[in-house]
């Protein structure tokens, strides 16, 4: 029987460790390039692509309780809520880098559904 080489969209990697023990490592690669590649479909269709060059995830001065952008409508808040699921799983998978900026668009979720239930 073959090993398993993904596993909810994340590469799977059999390894023996320097003590011995065989494990299972998670790999994140795989899992973003398809979140990317689904991001900039998404935008293609609206007419939108993603910047060619970002130096981080979110501006250091960004305040996103100060941000006075239109609210989004009930579709724009469902997106909004899968697209910080898919960043939570790819921190999950190893992307500890991004946990700053996706628990901060996180802690928006909850406003957001409160906004739906308003509507």
């Amino acid at each position: 029987m073959k090993n398993p080489d993904t596993y909810l969209g994340a590469g799977l990697l059999k390894m023996t460790t320097a003590n011995g023990t065989v494990c299972w490592a998670m790999l994140s690669e795989a899992y973003c390039k398809a979140a990317v590649k689904n991001v900039e479909q998404k935008l293609s269709e609206d007419g939108k692509r993603l910047l060619s060059k970002c130096d981080t995830p979110i501006k250091s001065a960004y305040r996103p309780e100060h941000d006075d952008t239109a609210g989004l409508k009930a579709k724009g808040v469902q997106y909004y809520q899968e697209l910080v699921g898919v960043l939570r799983w790819a921190v999950e998978l190893g992307r500890v880098d991004i946990l700053y900026e996706v628990a901060t668009m996180s802690t928006h979720l909850a406003m957001l559904l409160e906004l739906i239930i308003v509507l």
